[in-house]
């Protein structure tokens, strides 16, 4: 057992025995690591970098605020996290307002603040946002994000093919200033390609751009950078489970126990590039390019969310039922709710409370009454028991912010300080707290 298994393993303990199951976990010296990192390699390849956390990646409040302390910017997509935002500290030169479908009342919100940049997703929006300006007397700075993504995306941005003619249009309003050039290609891109091919479109409009007296000072690139931890199943797995679900309530169904045994015995975790080589190729493309076509440096921006906050958190559940038929199925007290992601991406895992050296395989399964709560299939853990506490690794990313209240409370939050202090920083809900909002009724 290596050394940081141990130390995760002692503080799990810990933490189940003051603060119970289920519980998310916290580690502010990974958080800081992973923020510290990626600033770094970015910085050390171009000299104008600004780090953008994306808040809807995980936006507890504990969070945001030790990554504020280290200088991190964010940026925001709803009048909810621009307020999270401002209530933890951040100044407004330090925030970037994104996101499609932003209200006249979030819009109005964020100029009265007085954020960094508003990227624009469409035309109407520039148009809302130059009768706000009107409306406070100044001239709001804005970006406009350009949509060169697969059709899955469409719903974002403006296409590339109509973009010039948007910041032509955005240019002739009198309460705006265009600053900014916006793009976001998808999550947990696992090569460095995508970003290259990008920034050769961007910089060639860039150029057209200038021709037309619009120079950009903010460079957008957006995010979905990849976290390691988060494997995948064989590539057939997908088909298998699309085909089985098909047959399912047909005459064919005896096929499912057959096709399932076709599925992949164990996840892989293929490595994923690192930092420094994203930061790297992304840096000297950019560069490449400025030079070649005469253009100024501008500010680059990057919104990363799941390459700073995923492995800086894991969940803690225990073991309340163990049913062993043809396969063991471990049965926790935390579901799907708490981690959505578990649904279709395996995570690594391990038994707290284990000893030994054998291994066993187990699937561990969550307590919500639906099909789709498996949290992990055929795991290798150490022998598991009734009681046990498992920790579920890489749980940062779409966690938090996309628990939902189903069946079960939701899960507090602890954070292990860098000196080894443990803190509650939310606590577990409590079935009142699932009726606090309704209208007061009375028990018949």
């Amino acid at each position: 057992m290596n050394r940081l298994t141990l130390d995760f393993r002692n503080d799990a303990k810990k933490i189940v025995a003051t603060f119970g199951t289920p519980t998310y976990v916290v580690y502010e010296r990974i958080l800081k690591e992973n923020y510290k990192r990626f600033y770094d390699s970015f910085k050390e390849n171009y000299n104008k970098v600004m780090v953008a956390y994306s808040v809807k990646t995980n936006y507890l409040p504990a969070i945001l605020s030790i990554l504020r302390s280290q200088g991190a910017s964010m940026e925001v997509v709803s009048g909810f996290e621009l307020y999270l935002a401002f209530k933890i500290g951040v100044p407004p030169n330090k925030i970037v307002f994104n996101g499609p479908s932003k209200t006249t009342k979030e819009l109005d919100y964020a100029i009265r603040k007085g954020t960094l940049l508003i990227n624009a997703d469409s035309t109407s929006e520039l148009q809302k946002i130059n009768k706000l300006g009107k409306k406070h007397g100044k001239k709001i700075d804005v970006g406009i994000r350009v949509n060169i993504e697969t059709i899955t995306w469409k719903k974002f941005g403006i296409p590339l093919e109509y973009a010039e003619e948007a910041f032509e249009f955005a240019s002739r309003l009198k309460n705006i200033k265009v600053r900014g050039l916006h793009v976001h290609i998808g999550t947990n891109i696992s090569t460095v390609k995508p970003y290259v091919w990008t920034l050769d479109s961007l910089l060639k409009l860039m150029r057209r751009l200038r021709d037309i007296g619009i120079d950009i000072d903010f460079l957008d690139i957006g995010g979905g950078f990849p976290s390691g931890g988060v494997g995948k199943w064989a590539d057939r797995d997908f088909f298998i489970d699309v085909l089985s679900q098909r047959i399912r309530k047909s005459k064919l169904r005896f096929l499912t126990k057959s096709l399932d045994a076709l599925k992949s015995e164990r996840p892989s975790f293929p490595d994923t590039p690192t930092t420094e080589t994203f930061a790297k190729r992304i840096c000297n493309k950019l560069k490449e390019q400025l030079d070649e076509y005469g253009l100024p440096a501008p500010l680059l921006i990057l919104e990363p969310g799941r390459a700073i906050v995923n492995s800086a958190v894991t969940l803690l559940v225990r073991v309340v039922d163990i049913k062993n038929f043809k396969e063991k199925l471990v049965m926790v007290d935390g579901g799907i709710n708490l981690a959505p992601t578990l649904a279709y991406k395996p995570h690594r895992i391990i038994n707290v409370t284990g000893e030994g050296t054998h291994f066993e395989t187990v699937t561990l399964a969550g307590p919500l009454c639906t099909e789709s709560d498996i949290l992990c299939r055929r795991a290798e853990v150490l022998p598991v028991g009734e009681g046990d506490i498992i920790e579920v690794f890489d749980v940062g990313a779409y966690s938090i912010c996309q628990s939902v209240q189903f069946i079960k409370p939701r899960a507090s939050a602890v954070l292990v300080r860098e000196n080894g202090d443990i803190i509650e920083v939310r606590r577990r809900e409590k079935y009142k707290d699932l009726i606090r909002l309704d209208a007061p009724f009375k028990f018949l």
